[in-house]
């Protein structure tokens, strides 16, 4: 279990303590977090309890452990969204930009509004959690952050449903009408294709 895991990090120093990724597969899925934390003189992407609610409730999607990594928007340490300006989102911006550049991620899930706010400059998570968006070309899937997961427990079946449904459609390809008989038509084209 992840709470054996983080106990016995507790017992490592700092070095040795490791939050930010697990392996990396094939498809390449990035979770966006908010900020780092500073934690007995290190950086991370987590405290201890957002790092298990979040890894606890990835472990009851589709998503393989390996598939996924974590980056933060801001990387400046325990900053709340009361804390930031409108300049300070426009100069954490482009170092998220150059992660994003050299993953070349597959589908990218924002945690919570300062990672969306960073990364498409909109607002709103309540509105927004679950709606496809896009960056450069990449699926962009926002959802609930690690701390609201944690403080809110009815959020945490959102938060599992809003990541298995990014997974299935961008990932896996996977579509609600399949077998069903129907076609979905995205585009005019489509439609015409399917009247013929």
């Amino acid at each position: 279990m992840d709470l054996e895991k983080l106990l016995k990090n507790f017992d490592k120093d700092e070095k040795s303590k490791d939050y930010s990724a697990t392996d990396v597969g094939d498809e390449k899925i990035v979770f966006i977090t908010s900020c780092q934390y500073r934690e007995r003189g290190s950086l991370y992407d987590f405290n201890d309890h957002e790092y298990t609610a979040v890894t606890t409730l990835l472990e009851k999607t589709g998503v393989p452990q390996g598939s996924y990594q974590f980056i933060p928007a801001i990387r400046q340490p325990n900053i709340t969204e009361e804390d930031l300006t409108t300049p300070d989102f426009h100069e954490h911006r482009p170092f998220l930009y150059k992660d994003l550049d050299e993953i070349q991620p597959d589908l990218i899930i924002p945690l919570g509004n300062i990672a969306l706010k960073t990364l498409l400059k909109k607002s709103g998570i309540y509105n927004k959690r679950g709606k496809e968006f896009e960056y450069e070309g990449c699926p962009v899937v926002p959802t609930y952050s690690s701390d609201l997961i944690f403080l809110e427990p009815k959020l945490r079946k959102l938060f599992v449903q809003d990541v298995n449904n990014a997974y299935d459609k961008f990932i896996l390809n996977k579509n609600k009408f399949d077998g069903t008989g129907y076609v979905l038509c995205k585009t005019i084209e489509e439609f015409d294709e399917q009247m013929d």
